[in-house]
């Protein structure tokens, strides 16, 4: 099995600078024109902006400069997100003419989720998490019929990790909870919460409301990885794929 390459990421809430040019997850779309924001085909309601990435040597999107947006709606079990002839779910290709130079704002009452921005790329050491390019690592359910028409682009996990020292409570307007003991890490926990009160979503989103891309949660194990769940893909992973013949991407979710 091919592996490809990996995001570093960083808490967009400590991204002081930006070149609009990163890749990110959750947070606010940046250069997305307001007009192509996405609704689901089954609900109606907007659906949510999952993460970004622009075209390059290791995601080839089919024309240089176009970014590749990710979409799909907050209601994921109703609305069946991960089959993509639903129209729940989107991945959506916008060329580098038609980019703004600025975020994009959610719609009223769409959920936003925590953000992490792309500073660098490293090989993937496993066949498991979020990466680009390489080979899916698809479930023991998986629906040999999805993916079958298309070139694999990326995974998505819904689980986010950092490297370096965890941040504070103080830093981040979020609940901590630390982890320790027994196999996995998580026979004991200790929760520290912020100075203020939160403002979030409710169980299933992770993010604030009152500063969009801010977590709500923030985990933290006794080996010094931490991390924040991110997006719901039902347990499991979320896939891209490229019909370069119909120049068109889809995506869906799998346990």
């Amino acid at each position: 099995m091919t592996i490809g390459r990996k995001p570093v990421l960083e808490l967009g809430l400590f991204r002081t600078h930006r070149s609009g040019q990163e890749g990110k997850l959750g947070g606010l779309p940046f250069g997305l024109p307001a007009s192509k924001w996405p609704s689901c085909k089954v609900c109606g309601l907007p659906q949510g902006y999952i993460a970004q990435f622009r075209a390059s040597d290791q995601l080839r999107l089919g024309r240089d400069g176009r970014a590749l947006f990710l979409f799909q709606c907050p209601d994921g079990a109703l609305c069946e997100s991960w089959d993509p002839s639903t129209g729940a779910s989107c991945a959506l290709l916008i060329d580098g003419d038609q980019l703004t130079n600025h975020s994009t704002d959610a719609p009223a009452g769409t959920p936003v989720e925590p953000e992490a921005i792309v500073v660098g790329w490293e090989p993937a050491d496993q066949a498991f998490g979020t990466y680009v390019g390489g080979t899916p690592t698809f479930g023991a359910s998986h629906d040999e019929t999805l993916g079958k028409q298309g070139r694999f682009l990326l995974q998505l996990f819904g689980y986010v990790d950092f490297k370096g020292p965890a941040p504070t409570p103080d830093q981040t307007g979020a609940e901590h909870r630390h982890y320790w003991g027994g196999r996995y890490g998580i026979d004991n926990v200790r929760v520290e919460q912020p100075p203020n009160q939160r403002q979030h979503f409710g169980d299933w989103s992770r993010g604030q409301t009152d500063v969009p891309g801010r977590p709500s949660q923030i985990m933290i194990h006794e080996n010094g990885e931490w991390g924040f769940e991110w997006a719901n893909f039902d347990g499991g992973n979320a896939y891209v794929f490229m019909d370069d013949e119909r120049d068109w991407a889809f995506y869906f979710c799998e346990k």
